[in-house]
């Protein structure tokens, strides 16, 4: 994903290619967008066939801009059960934003069971006024 912020006019342009989906949240109303990847990953296509076309999101009251790695959604636990896109959508649901991150921080930490991941995790929580 390639973002650019513009926090005084509330808009995000955003980039997605080869990447998990990322999720776009409001604050108040709990109201989550899933902004799917669009394109190939960089480097897949050759120059003249890159779509340099962005997403362009708004928004009005406080929300958060949530990207992870596909290491999140694939982390394993010891008996082989993968997190899962489903069971991070239920903790973005999660009522009390303000711990969202931490929350999804312990519940990967939880389903490792101590067991290193077999990919990278990556994430990245944006908080957006």
């Amino acid at each position: 994903h390639i973002a650019s912020i513009n926090n005084p006019a509330r808009t995000l342009r955003l980039w997605s290619g080869g990447m998990p989906t990322a999720y776009f949240i409001e604050n108040g109303s709990g109201q989550t967008k899933t902004l799917r990847s669009r394109h190939m990953a960089l480097g897949i296509l050759p120059p003249e066939l890159f779509d340099p076309q962005t997403e362009i999101i708004e928004w009005e009251t406080a929300c958060q801009l949530f990207f992870c790695s596909d290491g999140l959604t694939e982390a394993q636990s010891p008996a082989g059960e993968m997190f899962g896109e489903d069971y991070l959508q239920r903790l973005l649901l999660a009522e009390d934003k303000t711990a969202l991150f931490p929350g999804i921080v312990a519940a990967v930490e939880t389903h490792l069971n101590g067991q290193a991941a077999l990919d990278d995790i990556s994430m990245l929580n944006v908080l957006l006024p």
